[in-house]
């Protein structure tokens, strides 16, 4: 909802075409030790879908998503990852001015921490990971949960996007207006969500 507000304000002419984003997703230990990861892609919903309807849509791919990863080997999707991100790299390295496009940003869910932690005694105010920008993509959102809150992390090229502030800004509002759009739950979790509400704004 933030990005298609954000691209409506600067003009965006395909707004009939879903974003994509890339999700990095862990297919557990590799056999040297470390977490082997592959980078796949799933659309954001229709642009003319509902809050709703759009958050139904991304549940479905990202199902989809998951289930090919359990289908698949480990090593076809890590391979797929490298050639199809090496791509960009090589065109850039080429001096060519366009590569192919998969996707529009990356999305990613690197850890999260469900109680707060205090090292040395020092009571954790926030926890986000080190993101980063690939070839090819100008923005890379990254959300942590961390005890009940949840912290979002905008990291953009400047170049390309330099009030990134504003994608922030309106992700706050689309979630509040996310929230006013669906079913009103039951007086018992109606408290909860009010509670969930305040400590991730």
């Amino acid at each position: 909802m933030a990005l298609n507000r954000y691209l409506g304000a600067k003009g965006r002419k395909d707004a009939d075409k879903p974003l994509v984003a890339d999700m990095p997703v862990a297919l557990g230990k590799s056999g040297e030790g470390g977490n082997s990861i592959a980078v796949l892609q799933f659309p954001l919903g229709a642009f003319i879908a509902s809050p709703l309807q759009r958050v139904a849509q991304i549940c479905v791919r990202t199902a989809e998503v998951k289930q090919h990863v359990k289908r698949t080997d480990p090593a076809a999707l890590v391979a797929y990852t490298a050639a199809v991100h090496g791509v960009p790299a090589l065109v850039e390295a080429l001096g060519l001015k366009r590569a192919p496009m998969l996707a529009n940003l990356v999305i990613s869910n690197p850890f999260g921490m469900p109680e707060r932690r205090y090292p040395a005694g020092a009571e954790v105010e926030s926890a986000l990971g080190l993101s980063l920008l690939t070839h090819g993509r100008s923005l890379n959102i990254s959300a942590v949960t961390y005890d009940k809150g949840l912290q979002v992390l905008f990291l953009a090229l400047a170049s390309d996007i330099p009030d990134v502030q504003l994608i922030a800004d309106y992700t706050v509002e689309a979630f509040s207006e996310l929230l006013a759009s669906a079913p009103k739950p039951p007086a018992r979790a109606r408290s909860a969500v009010g509670k969930a509400t305040k400590t991730a704004e």
